[in-house]
Formats: structure tokens, C-alpha cells, sequence
């Protein structure tokens, strides 16, 4: 489920041209490249913990991009 989360956060982030986009895009990549780095470890050597943790934040700025964006294009149509 994460991955498709992520897909369609990423392509809103590709569409939304705003400056912020891409220090969103930024703090995703950096938490995918640490659950990739824990998964590439040996099984009993992974910390799963951080791994929710990834996961949890990328739910977490999934829903802050997508109310920003809701926001801002409730503001252009009032305009």
C-alpha cells in the first residue's frame, strides 16, 4: 500500500509546480532511500521500528501535500 502512496504523491509533486514541491519531493526521497537502506540489511540486522517510522512520516506528508494543494486551489477559484 505504502508504494502506491507514494506513486501518487510523487506524481502530485511532479504536477504541482510550486516552489515547496520540491522540498517535499526532497524529504520523500530521503525516506525511502533510508527504508531501502534497512532493507538491504540482513534480516535480523533491520530496524523495523524505523522503518514504520518512514513509512508513518511518508502517510504523514502524503496528506499535508495534498491538503496544501486542496488549499491553494480553493484560494484560485475564490480569486
Amino acid at each position: 500500500m505504502i508504494k502506491e502512496i507514494l506513486n501518487i504523491t510523487e506524481a502530485a509533486l511532479w504536477l504541482w509546480k510550486d516552489k515547496r514541491s520540491k522540498k517535499y519531493q526532497t524529504a520523500i526521497i530521503d525516506l525511502k532511500r533510508t527504508i531501502d537502506e534497512e532493507l538491504d540489511k540482513h534480516e535480523d540486522d533491520q530496524d523495523h521500528a524505523l522503518i514504520d517510522r518512514c513509512e508513518r512520516d511518508i502517510l504523514w506528508l502524503s496528506t499535508l501535500i495534498a491538503t496544501t494543494i486542496r488549499t491553494e486551489n480553493s484560494k484560485n477559484k475564490l480569486q
